[in-house]
């Protein structure tokens, strides 16, 4: 599982990837994605959430 660190910083680099390529902001599903990513690392920090890995694989 990863730590909260290793969270915070993924959460940093998809907030300033968004930010790098939509300057004048965005709307719908990518703006919620950027919200989520410049809010949720102080909730992490807060001990109000965990995030945790998943790995799953389709049945051949």
């Amino acid at each position: 599982m990863p730590s909260n660190a290793e969270v915070t910083h993924w959460f940093h680099k998809v907030r300033l990837n968004i930010e790098q390529h939509f300057p004048d902001g965005v709307a719908g599903p990518i703006g919620q994605m950027r919200e989520m990513a410049a809010s949720f690392p102080a909730t992490l920090a807060a001990g109000k959430a965990s995030a945790y890995s998943l790995v799953a694989r389709r049945a051949a």
